[in-house]
């Protein structure tokens, strides 16, 4: 079976992950900001 040597190579590893930025002081948790974007949200979900 022939080994496809290209995809290795463009597959994402450890070390060329970026980490995230860091969280403003409003939100200090990811679960807080969530909340905020789901109440900025509200019912326009359906819409664009």
């Amino acid at each position: 079976m022939y080994l496809r040597t290209k995809r290795i190579k463009r597959s994402v590893g450890d070390q060329g992950h970026s980490a995230m930025p860091a969280l403003s002081a409003a939100f200090d948790h990811p679960d807080d900001a969530a909340r905020y974007a789901h109440e900025r949200i509200g019912n326009r979900r359906d819409r664009e």
